[in-house]
């Protein structure tokens, strides 16, 4: 019942990551269609900024879930927060090609 874990401050952040990447490009894809299509430069910076907040949230959500000292919680959440907005950023460069 006791336990000397504690939420990982590194997990936090990389849930916070994901979390503020994924509001950043959902907030995008509504200014991009309000506008009827035409993407603006400020978007396109903040979806580039947006990836590497995936691949930084990432990042920090295998490391402190691999490390084992704390708890699952937040480091689990960043990976699907992170992972899902890597896939929406994918989708969109697939969907710009075509």
């Amino acid at each position: 019942m006791f336990t000397d874990k504690r939420h990982s401050g590194r997990g936090i952040v990389a849930c916070v990551l994901g979390a503020s990447g994924l509001a950043a490009a959902f907030l995008c894809v509504i200014r991009v269609y309000t506008s009827g299509g035409q993407v603006l430069p400020a978007q396109t910076v903040t979806l580039a900024l947006g990836g590497l907040y995936g691949l930084t949230g990432l990042f920090l959500s295998i490391w402190m879930l691999l490390r084992g000292d704390s708890f699952r919680l937040f480091p689990t959440l960043g990976i699907l927060l992170n992972g899902l907005l890597l896939l929406f950023l994918t989708g969109f460069i697939v969907l710009g090609l075509t």
